[in-house]
């Protein structure tokens, strides 16, 4: 019998009676004549009879109890169709010779997700028309990225200008600060604020002091918190120097081109982009509508698992940028603990969003098999230019087999979802986003950022080989 508990919990009331306990009493038997001894036997030849006389019965109960614990808990959870996603309470009630076994055991489960009409989503495709200010602007960065930094000899550092700097001086307390040579244009944001502010107006070979203010979260330790007093020596000052918009410089760019047969290729490239942004945000809004369409109950362990994930996530951004979570933090005078609770609804979206991808994925049967998971992962690692077969190692581990499945779940459902918005019937945008996955795997991007993070709190794992198996067909 099985009931619900708060949390997404189930409580099942388990029996085993007497004569179904026999196959793990026998194991037991077998496992205990290897570890006993008993006068005038080879180690594990000893008869049961023998062994239960020197062991006694109880002793023999007890061996064969979390055998058969474990075979009637998997037969529960079969019987009604459960997926446990951690570890089971057990409780045993009662254990005597002769009869049943009556245990209860509680546990967390994958729940069931009551998908919407999904069939019936429809989203209008928005295409951004392009115009001619933008082709202008993608010219003028063309301009930017192919221009040269030229001396300014006759003029100070202004905004725009680029300014190569040597720094040095002292950190309150009388602690020098390392000399270095910095970079940056003015105004750019690269430069310390305060070193931006100062050297406007400084000309090449000019200098100038500079009080330098460190906050907490700064990575070197020796300077957060404090400040220090610089001298900003200008050594060079650079302007760039920008070509003439002309046939000549388009045929840099696309050789053979004139200016204007630039413009309609950036135009074409600019439609192609805006093409692809307006399918995206159809699959993105019509995910959103399926996923606010669906009921399910989240398991409060899948959400912290969630809570996890944004965790590790914010501790990588941060040590990406030289700080650690833990600074900023206590910088912003804000506990761990209140962080996880500000995390909770972010986690419960990306949860449930995990939960409705994969079920919807299983209702219009667009689930991956082996042979679509091992073009996943020969896809993968030819994108990141390892050898394949080390890869797959890598990749039939547990926690990266749940990723790369989700993944190719997720770009399926969002394929089938942007079909089913523009009006194509299910069961074909069904073959049309397996078709479009196995043409492109791991390449198609739409959809990509819908559902951030990994590997997946809620996504079911899926069969996976056995180790040292491959999957191939």
């Amino acid at each position: 019998m099985a009931s619900r508990a708060p949390g997404g919990r189930v409580v099942l009331d388990v029996e085993v009676a007497p004569e179904d306990m026999a196959p793990d009493i026998e194991q037991a038997f077998r496992r205990l004549a290897k570890q006993v001894r008993v006068p005038g036997f080879r180690p594990g030849r000893a008869p049961a009879v023998m062994l239960e006389r020197v062991l006694g019965r109880d002793r023999v109960l007890r061996e064969a109890l979390d055998d058969m614990v474990n075979r009637a808990y998997r037969s529960a959870l079969d019987e009604q169709s459960l997926v446990p996603i951690d570890q089971p309470q057990v409780e045993v009630q009662s254990f005597e010779d002769g009869q049943p076994l009556r245990f209860q055991a509680t546990v967390s489960v994958r729940p069931e997700v009551r998908l919407g009409d999904y069939a019936a989503v429809r989203v209008a495709r928005e295409v951004a028309p392009v115009q001619p200010g933008d082709i202008d602007g993608a010219l003028e960065d063309l301009r930017v990225a192919r221009g040269t930094w030229v001396p300014v000899e006759d003029a100070p550092a202004a905004e725009g200008h680029l300014v190569i700097v040597d720094i040095a001086g002292q950190v309150e307390g009388g602690r020098p600060v390392e000399e270095s040579r910095v970079e940056g244009v003015v105004g750019s944001g690269r430069l310390r604020q305060e070193i931006d502010q100062a050297v406007r107006g400084v000309a090449s070979g000019g200098s100038v002091e500079v009080e330098l203010h460190f906050g907490t979260e700064e990575p070197n330790r020796l300077l957060a918190g404090k400040s220090a007093q610089v001298r900003v020596s200008v050594r060079e000052v650079k302007r760039l120097e920008l070509a003439a918009l002309d046939d000549a410089f388009a045929a840099q760019v696309s050789p053979g081109s004139t200016l204007e047969e630039l413009r309609r290729e950036i135009g074409g490239r600019l439609q192609a982009a805006a093409e692809r942004h307006a399918d995206q945000a159809v699959a993105e809004k019509a995910l959103t509508a399926v996923v606010d369409g669906a009921e399910v109950e989240i398991p409060d362990l899948l959400v912290q698992r969630g809570v996890d994930n944004l965790l590790a996530e914010m501790e990588q951004q941060f040590t990406a940028a030289g700080v650690t979570l833990a600074s900023q933090l206590e910088a912003q005078g804000r506990t761990l603990e209140a962080l996880r609770a500000d995390l909770v609804p972010s986690a419960e979206r990306r949860v449930k969003t995990e939960l409705v991808v994969d079920a919807l994925a299983e209702h219009a049967g667009v689930v991956p098999d082996l042979r679509d998971m091992d073009e996943e992962i020969d896809a993968v690692a030819r994108g990141a230019q390892v050898s394949p077969v080390e890869f797959r190692k890598v990749a039939l581990r547990p926690e990266n087999w749940s990723a790369l499945r989700f993944n190719l779940v997720q770009r399926r459902v969002v394929r089938l979802l942007a079909e089913i918005a523009g009006g194509v019937p299910a069961e074909e945008a069904a073959t049309v986003a397996i078709a479009a996955s196995r043409r492109s795997p791991a390449a198609d991007g739409a959809g990509a950022a819908a559902v951030p993070g990994n590997p997946p709190a809620g996504a079911a794992a899926g069969d996976r080989p056995a180790d040292g198996e491959g999957g191939r067909a």
